[in-house]
């Protein structure tokens, strides 16, 4: 069921609900109060900052002035389902500390976060897998990650070794690096006159953090790959929000490739090894072998 035909359902559903209770006389109830509410904040495009206040698990229309700042703040920088998932990612986080980073990035005006290639790739990846109606996002993802692997003409045993591999591969200069600490995101990317800019938060120098470097570097890609059309958009925490499950999927695909992944397994390699390999977590190892029937679904062109 896609997101129009479960809100079509469910609006029913309350209208069928409203008029039973009508009809027993039980008019002006809260829960018509409210529903009248949601339906005056579709028409008057108050859509998105609802939204935007139910990822944060609170009441649109019984919010905190400190609350509703923090998502008009935001509605200044990012826009649509980016400006939801970001404001959605900042549940349990200090948000004004997060606002003056992204604020901060947004304003970066050196070219030390740009990959010059990156938007060239991404015009071209469009064309080789076309938008699809419906599409899943974990389809979405998978199918441009081999588009994107395939444009960039990437052998299946390539490896990116680190953060900076995959983006000096892109086109970033020598000077690139990791963004400050901040708790809420991952990266962001920003698009410029003079293309992409990813700004990476930096998660440590554990290994762990090495890991979560190269993979968050490449979901941001998968961001630009998969929605090309967002001026500013972050790589977050969130796990079922649509473009950071597509990002999740581009990225599993795009470094670690399930067809070299059965290879090794062929070879007895085990899980660790092969992630040690492909410089990811075991985590996304596994998560490539136990859908590899939906990459197969997905990926049937490519």
């Amino acid at each position: 069921m896609s997101r129009q035909e479960g809100e079509t359902w469910l609006s029913c559903l309350i209208q069928e609900i409203l008029e039973r209770l009508a009809e027993k006389d039980t008019k002006n109830t809260s829960a018509a109060l409210r529903w009248q509410r949601i339906q005056a904040s579709i028409q008057s495009g108050e859509t998105v900052f609802c939204e935007a206040a139910g990822g944060l698990g609170l009441d649109p229309y019984q919010i905190a002035d400190d609350e509703a700042e923090f998502i008009e703040k935001s509605e200044e920088l990012f826009s649509n389902d980016a400006l939801v998932e970001f404001v959605s990612g900042a549940d349990n986080v200090d948000r004004s500390s997060l606002l003056n980073w992204v604020e901060r990035m947004a304003s970066e005006r050196s070219m030390s976060y740009r990959l010059a290639n990156l938007r060239p790739a991404v015009d071209e990846v469009a064309k080789i897998a076309l938008p699809k109606a419906g599409e899943r996002a974990w389809a979405l993802g998978y199918r441009r990650a081999r588009a994107m692997r395939r444009h960039l003409d990437l052998q299946q045993h390539h490896r990116f070794s680190s953060f900076k591999d995959l983006a000096q591969y892109l086109g970033a200069g020598r000077s690139f690096n990791l963004a400050p600490k901040v708790d809420g995101i991952h990266a962001l990317r920003r698009e410029r006159p003079d293309g992409i800019h990813i700004h990476l938060r930096n998660h440590g120098d554990s290994s762990e953090a090495k890991a979560t470097h190269l993979f968050s570097m490449a979901r941001a890609v998968g961001d630009a790959a998969c929605f090309p059309e967002q001026a500013l958009s972050s790589v977050n925490r969130l796990q079922n929000a649509y473009r950071q499950a597509a990002g999740r999927a581009f990225a599993a695909e795009f470094l670690a490739p399930i067809d070299e992944i059965r290879s090794m397994q062929k070879d007895k390699r085990d899980i660790f090894s092969i992630a040690d390999e492909f410089s990811v977590s075991p985590a996304v190892i596994e998560r490539q072998i136990e859908n590899q029937d939906r990459i197969a679904q997905a990926c049937g062109a490519f």
